[in-house]
């Protein structure tokens, strides 16, 4: 019952997310342009509530994959990669000396599929960051988190009205450059939330040896893509996201930055448990071994088997070259199992 209440759940998140998605599309075709300041505040709440919902059922979607987190790192990372190559595609395609190309109904509709597959991809890194956030964590860091996501939507509105108010008639005298102090007061503010969120990475002692090489190696990778996506989405010749939304523009570099201070923690975390990390596997090693010999001992009842499954154990856990088993018996001895060795 429990299971089909959380299938039920997950479908509708799911609906709830491609129901405002249809909604913001519609509004978009029919309101490409926002001239006044009512289709600048519909069209960024539209933005937000869209992102937010899809990270809403992305996060339920990704829970049962918490026990693999180099897997979701991993999918992370390509979804980066899929964004600095979008953003480079487009920033060729439509810079400024293709200004007659971005105009027109073909550019409207492209340049809303480049939104949803950025709103898409956002929130899958997002909720990634989140799970990892809150995985292996001793004290519950939910109120840190939500505070961070709080900052980040007043970043980005007000991002929004700072970039916009030379474009709206009569709007820059509601918002002179006064208004900057709000603006870098929230983005310093999340910044720092990021960068207290991205400390919780209790996850990485749990790896194993082999899958923290790949982490460090992996760590370096997004580190340096997501400084990239976050100079390229900020630089002069993409003009896509920030044509269609300001507060999208600003979303998608705290995402960025966020990656950037993120897996950059994660390295010199990694770094740090790498010298300790054989240690620590081959104990976790010996202790599921014992089990395995406990559950195997009350179930296999040939003494054969059993003593070859000790030897081949003990020399997997010791990391020995040879084990046998010697068994007393009377005034003499009897040896059984001999592994890695010959009978001499």
């Amino acid at each position: 019952m429990q299971i089909k209440n959380s299938h039920s759940l997950g479908n509708k998140k799911l609906e709830n997310a491609v129901f405002i998605s249809v909604i913001f599309f519609i509004y978009k075709i029919i309101f490409p342009i926002n001239d006044t300041l009512l289709f600048l505040i519909v069209n960024e709440l539209l933005v937000l509530v869209s992102v937010f919902a899809w990270v809403y059922y992305v996060t339920e979607f990704i829970d049962p994959k918490l026990s693999k987190p180099l897997s979701l790192v991993v999918n992370a990372g390509i979804l980066n990669a899929l964004i600095f190559f979008i953003v480079s595609i487009t920033s060729w395609l439509f810079d400024e000396s293709n200004a007659g190309v971005s105009s027109g109904l073909v550019y409207i509709l492209f340049s809303t599929l480049i939104v949803f597959i950025f709103i898409g991809s956002l929130a899958y890194i997002f909720s990634v960051y989140k799970k990892l956030c809150f995985h292996r964590q001793k004290k519950d860091p939910r109120i840190y988190f939500n505070t961070l996501i709080v900052f980040i939507i007043l970043t980005s509105i007000s991002a929004s009205f700072l970039k916009s108010n030379k474009s709206l008639e009569g709007f820059a005298i509601i918002l002179d450059d006064s208004n900057d102090f709000l603006y870098n007061a929230f983005y310093v503010i999340s910044i720092s939330l990021i960068f207290t969120n991205s400390l919780r990475v209790a996850w990485i002692a749990f790896l194993n040896k082999k899958q923290k090489i790949s982490l460090l190696i992996i760590s370096v990778v997004l580190t340096i893509l997501s400084w990239m996506n976050f100079s390229i989405v900020l630089g002069d010749d993409f003009n896509i996201i920030r044509n269609f939304s300001p507060a999208l523009e600003q979303f998608v570099s705290l995402v960025m930055i966020y990656g950037a201070i993120y897996f950059s923690i994660i390295f010199f975390t990694t770094l740090f448990h790498l010298p300790t990390a054989e240690a620590i596997d081959r104990k976790s090693e010996e202790l599921t071994s014992l089990k395995d010999i406990s559950i195997l001992m009350s179930q296999v009842f040939d003494f054969e088997e059993l003593s070859e499954t000790i030897t081949s154990t003990t020399i997997k856990v010791s990391n020995s070259d040879a084990a046998w088993i010697v068994i007393k018996k009377n005034n003499g001895f009897d040896i059984h199992s001999i592994s890695g060795i010959g009978l001499v």
